[in-house]
């Protein structure tokens, strides 16, 4: 038993050194080698990020990309954010998490979607993407089983709740649930409390 954790520690020290030397994972963090990443180039993590399980973090072409162009989508974890198992992010353009963020478990984030054009010459899978910006403040929440969809802006320290579908833009210390998730509370500084919107 001994020798097979050596031989894990080897290969996580091989493959994550190899990736912080290029300076794509920050000191301090840690990728479970169940998970799956590509286009590493693109990809750019920060200090102490934790990221559980059978992760996938993809950089994938947008409109008018080749393979060999892909990394210039950027995709950022930002210091000190904890993500759990079955994390799923999608990247063509932008989606930057800031720091201090907590995701609970089945998570997916994605800037981008394929073309809906029914009557177009080729099916939904072949034709272009299209992409929008993602971005999730600091502090923030989100809970099991929710969705961030292009376009998202989530603020700082919000909590979005189980199972919600984000798809437009969440103000600083708001709570959001639903489907498309909408603002249920905010953060009111003067009584130190949440309260209902």
């Amino acid at each position: 038993m001994n020798v097979l954790f050596a031989i894990y520690g080897f290969i996580s020290r091989l493959y994550f050194g190899t990736l912080r030397r290029a300076g794509e994972i920050g000191r301090g963090s840690i990728l479970r080698l169940s998970g799956h990443v590509t286009s590493v180039g693109g990809i750019k993590v920060g200090e102490d990020v934790f990221i559980g399980d059978h992760f996938r973090m993809d950089i994938v072409p947008r409109h008018g990309q080749t393979y060999e162009e892909k990394e210039k989508g950027e995709l950022v974890i930002g210091r000190n954010t904890s993500i759990q198992d079955r994390f799923k992010v999608s990247c063509a353009l932008s989606v930057v998490i800031g720091e201090d963020c907590v995701f609970a478990g089945n998570v997916f984030v994605t800037d981008n979607n394929h073309g809906m054009d029914p009557m177009g010459e080729v099916p939904y899978k072949a034709q272009d993407i299209t992409s929008k910006p993602v971005r999730i403040g600091n502090g923030t929440w989100i809970g099991e089983k929710c969705i961030i969809l292009p376009g998202a802006d989530i603020g700082e320290k919000c909590i979005i709740g189980a199972g919600s579908v984000v798809t437009g833009k969440i103000p600083d210390l708001t709570v959001a649930v639903g489907s498309p998730a909408r603002p249920v509370k905010r953060w009111d500084a003067d009584e130190r409390r949440w309260v209902r919107i």
